[in-house]
């Protein structure tokens, strides 16, 4: 299945567009916010919510994070926030480079979600020397760079009839 446009010229997969699908199994009052336009880059630094830790790319390699409460409070604002309350099934789809965030829980309680990533048929290997988010320990070992993502891991949901 390829949710990018049909491009000829196979892409690594750091640079081609990818999808994330999360359904909601409890009732969420506030809502997930996702950063709109934020996917066409800058690429931004993730971090660990408890220690802020740069954890996945070498501290420095990417954009920090943008203030996004005051710029979604400045005038005129600088980001427009899309969010959604969510009820237990809802799904919410966006690009897997946009600057999302989920709202919180009462106290006590646990978020659950279910989270799915899809890739385009057009997409192809490109491992790294850190460890990635989910790690696939041996992968770049099984798949060499450039190769199309077809392994295991890495299952069809749908294929077009010949």
């Amino acid at each position: 299945m390829n949710l990018a446009s049909r491009s000829p010229q196979p892409k690594p997969a750091h640079t081609q567009p990818a999808e994330a699908l999360r359904v909601e199994e409890r009732r969420v009052d506030q809502p997930a916010g996702l950063a709109a336009g934020t996917h066409r880059g800058p690429w931004l630094m993730p971090r660990t919510f408890m220690t802020n830790e740069a954890r996945w790319f070498p501290a420095g390699t990417l954009a920090e994070l943008p203030d996004i409460e005051a710029g979604r409070h400045a005038q005129p604002p600088t980001h427009r926030i899309l969010g959604w309350a969510l009820e237990p099934g809802d799904a919410v789809a966006f690009h897997m480079l946009t600057l999302h965030a989920t709202g919180g829980v009462e106290p006590g309680r646990r978020r659950r979600v279910f989270s799915v990533r899809f890739l385009g048929d057009d997409m192809r290997h490109a491992p790294r020397p850190w460890k990635t988010s989910p790690d696939f320990p041996g992968l770049a070992e099984e798949l060499p760079a450039g190769a199309p993502m077809e392994h295991p891991l890495f299952p069809l949901l749908w294929g077009a009839q010949p």
